[in-house]
């Protein structure tokens, strides 16, 4: 039993919430009694919190009808707003429990973080943001009132600074003592903010649990509440916890994992069942902190045990953690299982039915991200699995468009929208509008002393049905961002380099427009993903009378993708002058500003690309394969701004006008997003260049000359460059650079001789990613497309690494993403408790499916087909007579009861005898056909099904559309016969449902795994190997099967028909594994 009255709230536990966690002596201020609505100040300061309210003070009550985001601007130098909430201030002053509304103070909560990276937090790291509250007079939006609808009579101005650390620490106010609480209520208690359990999917339908001062226990509210066994099947089984902790909680998937559902098996020991945590809220308000959601996947024991539990090492926001496990707050006992009219009478049936409705983005998919690498990937969702050539290109207008970009000319495509000339065999005829940088022709040629330059948001995917040859320069590289040139401009930022084709702009240079700017602004990330480019330069202050250089500030970080190689790495902005200090930190000397992150995250420095490359022996044969750490095609980085130089002792500089300071240079843009995909081969000419490389940092405003006293801004990153063949990839040379280069921006001085080295440089670009799709990628490279998919002339086959001879960084070969096979996987899906038996033993589960060949071989795993036709399976019931006696149809004429020998089973196959009796759900979407000898014949499908264990009579009802059951017997010309039909999946194609073409199959096969120590499923070495007779489960012994999965895979045209990529698609709507247990 659970003991630890400090987790729970109420009485017990009473938490004091006060929002203000700013400066000392932030108190209630009493409503003004004159005629003045103002602000009375504020909390915030430099450096504020990324979770930290905001506090506002005002002389009178407000009029919260007038609060919003346009009254109150809280915006970085860019615009962009800070998100979060506003409310009046509430505390419970008077201890009651009861929190009190202050009409006099508004808290603007930043939102808070849910995302484990706290991307998604209210306030962007590091930036500076500007707060104003305006009167009328000075806004050209809705403006605040007092309650008594006074306006404004004074604009209230404040900056401040975000910080801009790493550590949990640093980053987030610690709203809780200690590691973070489960809150449990009171026994009686109505308060709703509790842990509960939600049964059947029904909001309405919780379970508290309670904690009973009299003897220090925690109970399940009704104390005699039995939970149900979770089964796949039955909706009204499903069980979901919430648990409410008293302050926020570390929003990473790493700390989510730590809180798990668990049951307890024959031999005493509590397994952690599969389980789907969601973090759905992280705010701190009256006491109350996150809310978590915790969906487990898995079936529950009979007459069994489960629990909550928390284990060892979860955290609060702040880093504050759990040394040790925490469970006993949230325990149940399950139902028993009893039927009357079967025997044995302890079983049930469930089953796992796939019906495809969400991708593997969404936390309930059961789809496997990492598919098989040497196809395409199916596409899972929105309640299908549908086969896909990975290919959407058509040739263009008539399918027949070639686009030739003659010598000497300059093309500049707009990845939002440009218009292009060509025709077939290139005679420009005919004007195509290019949407969205998505471009579908039949050849493309670029002709050598041509270019192309890419400009726009949006990265540039060329689909061609036939092949394309470089000869010419496709540019789509960052720009630089641009020198100061001016004096006296400090109320004008710098705007950085724009990125291009998805790379991330340069950081803006001296961001704030009204005051000093404590540093550069940060450069954005791919396809404006926010700050998350490379970092700004701290601002730089000191007095005039140590001379201009003495406040050199730091310079801007480099930008970075991929992770640094040689000598093509992401540098730091150098620091500023020793004899300065830095506006945000206050120490000597100012900071230059830091690379961005990596998106490549894990110590695996070979997955650092987007696809699937295949792991090759010392013979060249393949024996696995390795999917990438990127989910998507990237792009570059931006460079972060320069920080400003500020010629006073102090910071912000005093009586700030336009020319107090000079301004940091901004960043350069991030290389762009270039994606070549041909059915025929790519070539390139011996000048042919692809190039997406980052922008240059701009230098510093000039104090005297060309000195540059601002920081200079660091550069863009290299950008992506993908090019899949369905052919090869021919690079003619000889030739002394790159065919391909995604290099970043390069180091930038700033500063004239006479200071340190290195003082408030920026810092160079990292590099980016080059790709190469080609067939049987395990070849690597040769001389020719007999000898490989990627073809080197013969002086880089020389050099000890020939890609790198080729590319800059060396690119990476992988296999193509289209082709006329696709497929997809399940994820492992967990059997929970099924073993377990109510005695406390352990019992074989076991499975059937049916519909696809099961014998091993070439065939293995094949949905079987008569034809074009997908073969139906044995009935489950029938054939039989409707008699109306034991196979009736009922007075609503949509239902068939059947009992006594109606209930025989059909196939002596089916080894579950009486599974779809004991949980009817699985009978849903059943065939129930009816027939006469005569030929009469129809199909219905079962919508509903239920049994009647106390009268042994199974009904099954079909949809009240079109004709009845009752319709067809009154119309038949002999006697009716019913038939029940398993449908283990139902798949369409062009032809129509339940038809495949010719040559056209889809394989469906199964692998099983048992438990490791740690809970998960025992990958490497399966119990059953892949295999499309699931049978092989049954032969296991019992305990040894915890986990299974399925693949799914399609091919749309015979072996040996060259691709075709308008072949049509194959659609799987619903895949059904059943099991007994």
């Amino acid at each position: 039993m659970f003991r630890s009255p400090c987790l729970l709230s109420g009485a017990l536990c009473a938490i004091l919430f006060v929002v203000s966690c700013g400066e000392p002596g932030s108190s209630v201020v009493p409503p003004g009694t004159g005629g003045e609505f103002s602000v009375n100040g504020s909390d915030v300061t430099t450096p504020w919190k990324l979770n930290q309210p905001i506090l506002f003070r005002f002389t009178r009550p407000v009029d919260f009808a007038t609060v919003s985001r346009r009254s109150i601007r809280i915006e970085t130098s860019l615009g962009v707003s800070a998100e979060g909430s506003y409310a009046f201030l509430s505390a419970d002053d008077d201890g009651d429990g009861i929190p009190e509304i202050d009409p006099t103070q508004i808290v603007f909560q930043p939102r808070c973080p849910l995302q484990g990276d706290g991307s998604d937090s209210g306030l962007e790291k590091g930036a500076t943001y500007l707060i104003t509250i305006a009167t009328a007079a000075d806004s050209v939006f809705e403006t605040l009132r007092s309650a008594g609808g006074r306006p404004l009579t004074q604009t209230f101005v404040r900056t401040f600074g975000v910080v801009a650390g790493d550590s949990p620490a640093d980053l987030y106010v610690d709203f809780g003592s200690g590691a973070p609480l489960p809150l449990i209520r009171d026994l009686g208690s109505s308060d709703p903010l509790n842990t509960y359990l939600e049964v059947g999917g029904d909001d309405r339908n919780r379970v508290y649990f309670e904690f009973d001062s009299s003897d220090g226990t925690v109970n399940p509210n009704p104390a005699d509440f039995l939970a149900p066994l979770n089964r796949f099947a039955e909706p009204g089984d499903r069980l979901v916890f919430y648990m409410w902790f008293n302050q926020p909680i570390d929003p990473a998937s790493s700390n989510l994992d730590r809180l798990v559902v668990q049951y307890l098996d024959a031999r005493s020991r509590w397994h952690s069942l599969d389980t789907v945590v969601e973090l759905l809220s992280n705010c701190f308000a009256s006491g109350k902190g996150a809310l978590a959601r915790l969906t487990p996947r898995g079936v529950m024991p009979p007459e069994g045990f489960v629990r909550l539990r928390i284990e060892n090492g979860f955290r609060d926001l702040a880093g504050q953690v759990w040394v040790n496990a925490l469970d006993g707050f949230a325990d149940l006992s399950t139902t028993a299982v009893h039927f009357e009219s079967l025997v044995p009478a302890d079983k049930l049936g469930d089953e796992v039915a796939e019906g495809f409705d969400f991708g593997a983005v969404h936390l309930s998919s059961r789809e496997d991200p990492q598919p098989r690498g040497d196809t395409g990937q199916a596409v899972w969702g929105q309640g299908v699995l549908r086969s896909s050539v990975g290919f959407d290109g058509t040739g263009g207008p008539n399918g027949d468009f070639d686009w030739v970009v003659q010598s000497g000319e300059n093309v500049f495509f707009n990845t939002t929208l440009t218009v292009i000339v060509g025709g077939a065999d290139g005679i420009p005829e005919e004007a195509l509008e290019v949407v969205d940088g998505f471009l579908s022709l039949r050849n493309l040629i670029v002709e050598e002393g041509a270019m192309v330059r890419v400009i726009g948001p949006n990265p540039l995917v060329i689909e061609a049905t036939g092949s394309v040859v470089i000869r010419g320069l496709i540019d789509a590289s960052g720009f630089n961002g641009h020198d100061v040139a001016t004096l006296n401009t400090g109320h004008l930022p710098e705007p950085g380099g724009a990125g291009t084709a998805g790379g991330g702009d340069g950081g803006v240079g001296s961001p704030s427009t009204n005051t000093s700017s404590p540093r550069g602004g940060h450069g954005e990330g791919p396809f404006r993903l926010g700050s998350r480019g490379g970092m700004g330069g701290e601002s730089g202050f000191a007095g005039k009378a140590f001379g201009k250089d003495a406040r050199r500030p730091g310079g801007g970080g480099g930008g970075r993708f991929a992770r640094d190689q040689g000598d093509l790495i992401a540098e730091h902005g150098g620091d500023g002058h020793p004899l300065g200090r830095g506006a945000v930190t206050g120490l000597s000397p100012a900071v230059g500003g830091s690379p961005n992150e990596s998106v490549f995250e894990d110590a695996l420095p070979g997955n650092d690309f987007y696809g699937v490359i295949p792991r090759v022996n010392v013979m060249g044969e393949v024996v696995g394969r390795m999917r990438g750490e990127l989910d998507r095609p990237w792009a570059g980085h931006g460079g972060g701004g320069g920080g400003d130089a500020v010629p006073f002792d102090e910071f912000p500089a005093p009586n700030w006008n336009p020319g107090s300071d000079e301004k940091g240079g901004p960043g350069g843009g991030g290389g762009g997003l270039v994606r070549i995909r041909a059915l025929g081969p790519i070539h390139f000419g011996p000048l042919g260049e692809i190039r997406v490389r980052g922008g240059r940092g701009g230098v510093g405003e000039n104090a005297l000359f060309l000195d540059h006293v601002g920081g200079t801004g660091g550069s863009g990153s290299g950008g992506h460059v993908m090019l899949e063949s369905a052919s090869f990839v021919d690079f003619q040379g000889p030739r002394g650079r790159d065919f391909i280069d995604a290099a970043g921006g390069p180091h930038r001085s700033g500063p004239t001789g006479g200071v340190p080295a290195d003082i408030s440089n920026g810092g160079q670009g990292g590099p980016g990613v080059v790709q190469l799709h080609v067939p049987r990628p395990e070849r690597g490279f040769g001389a020719s497309p007999e000898q490989a998919g990627v073809v080197l002339p013969m002086d880089a086959l020389i050099q000890d690494d020939p890609l790198d001879a080729v590319t800059s960084p060396p690119a990476v070969i992988l296999y193509p993403d289209f082709g006329s096979r696709s497929t997809a996987r399940s994820r492992w899906i967990s059997l929970g408790a099924a073993e377990q038996s109510a005695d406390g033993g352990v019992e074989l589960v076991t499975f059937l499916f049916k519909g696809t060949e099961q014998a091993a071989g070439g065939d293995e795993g094949k949905v079987l087909v008569d034809g074009d036709t997908v073969r139906d399976v044995d009935p489950l019931f029938g054939p039989g007579v409707i008699d109306g006696l034991d196979a009736r149809v009922e007075e609503d004429g949509v239902t068939l009861s059947l009992r006594g020998d109606a209930l025989s089973f059909g196939s002596s196959q089916v080894l579950f005898d009486d599974v779809y009796l004991r949980t009817p759900a699985l009978l849903e979407n059943f065939l129930l056909r009816f027939s006469t000898d005569t030929g009469f014949e129809a199909d219905f499908d079962v919508g509903a099904a239920a049994y009647d264990d106390s009268q042994a009579v199974l009904t099954l009802q079909v949809p009240f559309e079109g004709p009845t059951l009752a319709d067809f017997v009154a119309t038949a010309d002999a006697p009716v016969t019913y038939s029940l039909i398993p449908r283990f999946f139902r798949l369409s194609s062009r032809l129509g449902l339940d038809r495949l073409p010719e040559g056209a199959y889809v394989r469906m096969l199964f692998q099983g795994a048992t438990e490791t120590a740690g809970g998960l499923p025992d990958e490497d070495s399966p119990v059953v190997d892949w295999t499309g007779d699931i049978r092989r489960f049954n032969e296991l012994e019992p305990g040894q099967l915890d986990f299974f999965r399925f693949s799914v895979e399609f091919e749309l045209q015979a072996a040996g028909v060259e691709f075709d990529p308008a072949a049509g698609t194959i659609e799987l709507d619903f895949l059904r594994v059943p099991f007994r247990f």
